[in-house]
């Protein structure tokens, strides 16, 4: 009698065949380990988990070791943000298996006040794409973020930005979050800029009244205040005319550097094609003369 062959799929009188090794429970796993956590020099850390989780590409028994390293990096509160992101984010993690563990962590990440803003954003970010219920915590703790002083001016306003986008009930939220940092006097012009910016969409009329507010301040850096002009122009007709204005009276201040009306004048080329004098004069003027003054 013939003999049948073993199944493909590891049924019938043939010998079964033994999975892989990373879908095998972790006591199953042949023990392996790298060279940089071995017993006479231990792990590294995030170097040591990330050489660890390239061999498991290449090796599937070194999958549930470098599991391991990438959830002790994620779960540790005296790691950088930076880092706990990144573990947490490899593509080890990526499984249906592992939902719940990466949920705690982006949970820990976000929730933790030691981190910088952008990097508890970042984590509830990704933790709102785990479902319904990870999608309302990731709103409340976009929500924390937002109305956290410890967080840098430019980073609130990120969370704000990112709660309007997650929830539309947290909108009124996310707004006047981002306009208290747009009118703060005691923050840098450029942040208060940023916000205005993200705000231009949400709040027009709000954005509008901060941007004149830096254009209007002569004691503020005429970049900045340059700046806030361009937005200006971006939000509607009739603030469109006032930003245009205020560049067309930087193009001729005389108080300005050179360099700083040529970049009025280049602002208004792009926004209107039409300029009294050429960029092209305007950056080369105070440079000739220089040159003349001194050959």
């Amino acid at each position: 009698m013939a003999r049948i062959p073993p199944s493909r799929h590891g049924t019938g009188s043939g010998p079964r065949r033994p999975s892989p090794s990373w879908d095998r429970p972790a006591a199953e796993a042949p023990p392996r380990s790298c060279t940089c956590c071995s017993a006479t020099q231990p792990s590294t850390g995030w170097p040591c988990a990330h050489a660890t989780a390239a061999l498991a590409g290449l090796d599937g028994s070194y999958h549930h070791q470098a599991v391991d390293l990438l959830i002790e990096i994620a779960a540790d509160p005296s790691g950088a943000g930076g880092e706990r992101l990144q573990a947490v984010e490899r593509p080890l993690l990526a499984s249906r298996h592992r939902r719940d563990d990466v949920a705690r962590l982006l949970h820990a990440i976000a929730a933790d006040g030691g981190l910088r803003g952008w990097e508890r954003r970042q984590a509830a970010d990704v933790l709102a794409t785990l479902g319904p219920k990870n999608r309302a915590n990731a709103t409340r703790l976009l929500h924390t973020i937002t109305v956290d002083p410890s967080t840098d001016p430019w980073e609130r306003p990120e969370a704000a930005s990112a709660l309007t986008e997650l929830d539309p009930s947290g909108r009124d939220h996310g707004i006047r979050a981002m306009h208290r940092v747009a009118a703060d006097p005691t923050v840098s012009a450029g942040e208060r800029c940023r916000a205005a910016e993200a705000l231009t969409g949400l709040a027009p009329h709000a954005a509008a009244e901060a941007l004149r507010t830096i254009f209007s301040d002569p004691a503020l850096d005429p970049l900045h205040r340059r700046r806030a002009a361009n937005g200006l122009t971006r939000i509607g007709a009739t603030y469109r005319a006032e930003g245009l204005m205020f560049l067309r009276w930087q193009t001729t201040d005389t108080s300005l550097m050179p360099f700083q009306q040529a970049l009025a004048c280049k602002d208004l080329d792009d926004l209107q094609g039409s300029r009294a004098k050429s960029t092209t004069e305007m950056i080369t003027e105070p440079f000739l003369v220089t040159f003349c003054c001194f050959a």
